[in-house]
């Protein structure tokens, strides 16, 4: 059978933990260190808003301006670029570590 997709778990595995990326954005934001992640993976409407980006139910943008609303942030733009500007590849063969 033909190969048709490859599926990745890229945050905090091929790169650093994103977890650690949010919680520099909120402090560079100048929000409560798990303000991000609050309203991203526990709030109900911030984890909706996150899988109708997902679905392409939302655009970027438009994700951007509600998210930032949720953090009672003003400025929205990149705000996911900005979440994650500290993310870089991980320095580990995530092939062969585990943990």
């Amino acid at each position: 059978m033909p190969r048709l997709g490859l599926i990745l778990d890229f945050g905090g595995v091929l790169t650093t933990p994103v977890p650690d990326c949010a919680r520099a954005f909120a402090r560079r934001e100048g929000l409560p260190e798990d303000a991000f992640l609050h309203a991203f993976a526990v709030d109900p409407a911030g984890k909706a808003l996150y899988a109708e980006l997902e679905r392409g139910a939302i655009t970027q943008v438009d994700w951007n301006t509600a998210m930032a609303a949720r953090l009672g942030l003003d400025n929205a733009e990149n705000l996911l670029g900005r979440v994650l500007a500290n993310l870089h590849p991980a320095e580990h063969d995530p092939c062969t570590t585990r943990g």
